[in-house]
């Protein structure tokens, strides 16, 4: 009996526990950015099938499959976003760019080829109004 006193004696409690990271549970976030897009593509997939079961009652031509097709493709779109955004954000954004830049320099060579338009030569506020000429149309006195 003494012995078990002693070897329990020896055993000791930590007071703080020692919690690695990996067995931290780590609650998952609320809401994700492309939760709309699931719960669209959810209301879509829904709405399909009320479409295709009411007209198949009703008799009339099936209807509702679009809505249902959409429904499942932006699902996949959140999906596929979510898993792969590593890999699309970069190149989005530098098509995005390119697309922006080629956009405002083709204004702007536009801009440039009908300057005259814009800023007509020698015309200016300063410049008395042109007198009316005389042409043939106009009602001779």
């Amino acid at each position: 009996m003494c012995l078990l006193l002693s070897l329990a004696s020896c055993k000791t409690n930590p007071l703080i526990p020692d919690l690695s990271i990996s067995e931290v549970a780590t609650p998952p976030p609320l809401q994700t950015p492309l939760d709309p897009l699931v719960w669209v593509g959810g209301i879509s997939i829904l709405g399909g099938l009320v479409l295709m079961t009411v007209t198949r009652f009703i008799g009339l031509p099936i209807r509702g499959a679009l809505p249902m097709i959409t429904g499942v493709g932006l699902i996949l779109l959140a999906f596929i976003v979510e898993r792969y955004a590593d890999y699309i954000l970069l190149p989005t954004a530098i098509a995005s760019g390119v697309v922006a830049t080629v956009t405002v320099l083709m204004s702007g060579w536009k801009l440039w080829k009908h300057r005259w338009i814009l800023f007509p030569l020698g015309s200016t506020r300063s410049s008395p109004a042109p007198e009316p000429s005389s042409s043939s149309t106009s009602p001779v006195q």
